[in-house]
């Protein structure tokens, strides 16, 4: 009995959270080191972009992130369709995986 309603509550997207919050809680956190940009590009070609590459945003020069508002705002899409802010920061950062289930939920997987 109780391991029917655990496979109701346990769906594959809750597992990927609870596999996800356990491998973030358990792993040690490495000291962070500067890496050599010649040890991560993987090409000469590469390499050549990320020496050019000026970055945008709050990590890396003085223009702010955008209001999440003012982002959805800034959208075009179909009049037919509609567009809704459902997660922003500080409630989700770095998310890597959006799926809907069957019953319409939306599971996010985030990297922190």
């Amino acid at each position: 009995m109780v391991e029917n309603s655990l496979r109701n509550v346990i769906t594959p997207g809750v597992m990927i959270v609870i596999i996800a919050t356990s491998l973030a809680c358990c792993t040690q956190q490495k000291e962070k080191q500067n890496t050599k940009l010649e040890e991560v590009a993987g090409s000469e070609d590469v390499l050549k972009f990320m020496k050019s590459f000026s970055g945008r945003g709050a990590l890396s020069d003085s223009s702010r992130p955008s209001r999440p508002q003012d982002a959805l705002a800034a959208f075009r899409y179909p009049d037919d369709l509609a567009l809704d802010l459902v997660l922003s920061e500080p409630a989700i950062t770095q998310p890597v995986y959006l799926n809907f289930d069957q019953r319409g939920r939306l599971w996010v997987v985030q990297y922190n």
